[in-house]
């Protein structure tokens, strides 16, 4: 199966993007595409926001004080294309 692609400049507005690990915002992404600094980026999808969401309430509910790092694959992302 082939990776499928989408084009910064087609993504909404306030659209969360995947760069180097970190959840950053289209505004933010094409910056970082203008400095040159932007390597790889892919989108964050909703199903990706929602589990990590779910992961955090889960694990505050037994008493875990919780993580910065959530780190599950996202098997909805696009490469993002620039």
């Amino acid at each position: 199966m082939s990776e499928q692609t989408v084009k910064l400049n087609d993504l909404p507005s306030g659209q969360m993007i995947n760069h180097n690990g970190e959840v950053i915002y289209k505004h933010q992404a094409e910056k970082l595409v203008a400095e040159g600094l932007a390597m790889h980026l892919y989108t964050v999808s909703d199903e990706w926001v929602g589990k990590m969401l779910e992961s955090m309430h889960d694990e505050s509910m037994n008493g875990a004080t919780g993580s910065d790092v959530y780190t599950a694959p996202d098997p909805n992302c696009k490469r993002i294309l620039f």
